[in-house]
């Protein structure tokens, strides 16, 4: 969990360390990848706005709740190793039993 929450992150938050940093460092083809994604995504942000009549504030306001989420998910997580499995619906399953279940193991 810890390395899909770290991917999802680091795409998340890619565009704007690479346009910041590329612009303090003086490295060009740094900050116009994070210049070029950020300005897909206001694009992209633009027609959904105009085209689909989607709330410009939603669509800008997605990277927050990308991460918004993944912090739901380390919560989750460690709420599931502490109490030694899950609390649902007034039943306790313990991690035992949800890995026996666990279709795709890793």
């Amino acid at each position: 969990m810890l390395l899909r929450v770290g991917i999802i992150w680091a795409l998340v938050t890619a565009p704007v360390f690479s346009l910041v940093f590329g612009l303090t460092h003086g490295l060009a083809p740094l900050w116009i990848a994070g210049a070029a994604a950020i300005s897909m995504q206001l694009i992209f942000t633009g027609y959904l706005a105009t085209e689909r009549k989607t709330k410009v504030l939603i669509l800008l306001l997605f990277p927050v709740g990308v991460l918004l989420v993944t912090a739901m998910m380390l919560r989750a997580g460690y709420r599931c190793v502490k109490n030694g499995g899950i609390d649902w619906r007034g039943t306790h399953y313990p991690i035992e039993q949800l890995r026996a279940g666990q279709r795709v193991k890793f």
